[in-house]
């Protein structure tokens, strides 16, 4: 286990020995503490949850308790106990029978007291999308109660009222009854464009749909306004005061308000927000795709407390859900789970480079590239380049004020082979002081990062006309068949 990312410092409370003998009493050893963390940004790793079976991918996390339950994209659901939270642990893990037998899929997750929901969508791995009622009062061994699988292409769930609201794209909006543990299907209303996103909020439910649209509908699904936002719409958070957060991938956060149905504001996260949740005091977590974010809600403002990046993580694994209460935070990364804490009196600098890998030819040629870097923190950031042979990086050292961007301008060596080198930045971020940046060389493959062609394509069957660029900020799937 990786005790060294345990940050909580104990202390350690030493007493003398008793002696065989009578005599005077030794005085006990002055108290020592382990060392306490840098102060850094307020979000510090804790440690990574142990015992998780490999390529677990989360995509959606909630607490209940002292666990969480972690939908897994190739590994079902999954329990994590954070009853410790400096040594979390993997506990248990469910499957479906509709899901695909060697890679169950578990997608959205949503809480109804001590029973959580399951929604997952049909594509090129599992046959058949499902529904599933699990009951959370056994973490270690999760019970499915009730699931029903459907041809309805399933997607974001929520609960309002005692029903169960299910999003399904061009074909509506699901509604299902709760008959004690059983899931009975009671509706299917459509005419809502593409919904993909659902959240209760109050006594209402907010649709979101990839084209950037926002519905806010009644219980009995009847639209009572619309607000265009103009980027796909990846998550809705209900927020106190009739507000809600709007995750738009690549094009931000959006404060709006529900009863005005106007934007109140958008800040940049510089990556893709993908999952959102509230906690207390006001404040918002965002899953960021590279890295995890949390913001104050301040007014109409959203004003950013926080940022830890991916440089600690294993094999840079990339943030796609994070949950949070009180001051823990988790953060569900393709291998699994880690533990954060929130140290809202800190203050440091916070380096965030706007690439973690580049991909540059094999030419022969000298290849230059830039690299914008972002102090996020609350101090001064202070960079330092390697020192490489045959390298060139400009200039050597770099420092930015808070909330300010600068470039480095990097040439490395001619080279006519499919290599690997990594780029090791040091800084003053106290809780990331190295940022490793991966230069693939003659890569022969495509690299996360890079842009995909646009182009249309048609459903078949449905004769529905897609753009691929209307998905930008969400993980797409392509597959492509040859018939003969």
């Amino acid at each position: 286990m990786e005790t060294g990312r345990a940050l909580l410092a104990s202390l350690l409370l030493l007493s003398a020995c008793p002696s065989a003998a009578p005599g005077p009493a030794e005085p006990d050893p002055e108290p020592t503490a382990t060392p306490t963390p840098a102060e850094g940004d307020a979000l510090l790793y804790r440690a990574f949850s142990e015992g998780a079976p490999p390529s677990i991918e989360p995509l959606d996390i909630e607490l209940i308790g002292d666990h969480a339950w972690v939908c897994g994209g190739v590994e079902a659901l999954n329990v994590h106990d954070l009853s410790d939270p400096d040594a979390p642990a993997w506990v248990g893990r469910t499957t479906f029978a509709a899901a695909h037998p060697e890679r169950p899929r578990c997608v959205y997750l949503d809480v109804d007291g001590d029973r959580v929901v399951v929604t997952s969508r049909r594509d090129g791995i599992q046959p058949q999308a499902f529904v599933a009622l699990v009951d959370a009062g056994e973490p270690a061994s999760p019970v499915v109660l009730h699931e029903l699988a459907t041809e309805l292409p399933l997607e974001e769930a929520a609960w309002l009222g005692g029903r169960l609201y299910v999003a399904a794209h061009g074909s509506g909006i699901v509604v299902f009854d709760v008959e004690g543990d059983q899931l009975v299907q009671a509706s299917v209303t459509a005419g809502f464009g593409n919904v993909a996103r659902l959240s209760a909020v109050g006594e209402r439910i907010a649709a979101g749909t990839p084209g950037g649209t926002l519905l806010l509908l009644d219980a009995d699904l009847a639209v009572l306004g619309s607000l265009e936002l103009g980027a796909p719409i990846l998550a809705i958070e209900a927020l106190d005061g009739g507000r809600a957060a709007v995750a738009l991938g690549s094009a931000g956060l959006a404060l709006v308000d529900l009863e005005a149905l106007s934007e109140l504001g958008r800040v940049p996260t510089h990556g893709v927000a993908v999952r959102l949740q509230a906690m207390s005091e006001g404040r918002l977590l965002v899953a960021n795709w590279s890295d995890l974010r949390l913001y104050r809600i301040d007014g109409d403002q959203l004003e950013l407390l926080a940022v830890d990046a991916v440089f600690q993580a294993r094999e840079r694994p990339r943030v796609v859900a994070a949950a949070g209460r009180g001051d823990l935070v988790v953060a569900g990364e393709w291998e699994g789970l880690h533990t954060l804490r929130f140290q809202p009196d800190t203050v440091g600098a916070e380096i965030t480079p706007d690439a973690l890998w580049l991909r540059l030819a094999a030419d022969g040629q000298q290849q230059q590239f830039e690299l914008d870097l972002r102090n996020e923190g609350q101090l001064e950031l202070v960079v330092s380049a390697p020192d490489l042979p045959g390298w060139t990086i400009e200039p050597a050292e770099l420092e930015l004020p808070p909330e300010q961007t600068g470039r480095l301008v990097v040439t490395a060596p001619p080279t006519l082979e499919v290599v690997e080198e990594t780029l090791v930045l040091e800084s003053n971020d106290p809780d990331e002081p190295e940022a490793p940046i991966r230069l693939l060389f003659g890569a022969p493959t495509v690299t996360v990062g890079d842009p995909a062609p646009d182009f249309l394509y048609t459903g078949v069957g449905t004769g529905e006309v897609h753009e691929l660029s209307a998905q930008q900020g969400r993980v797409v799937l392509l597959s492509y068949f040859g018939l003969f």
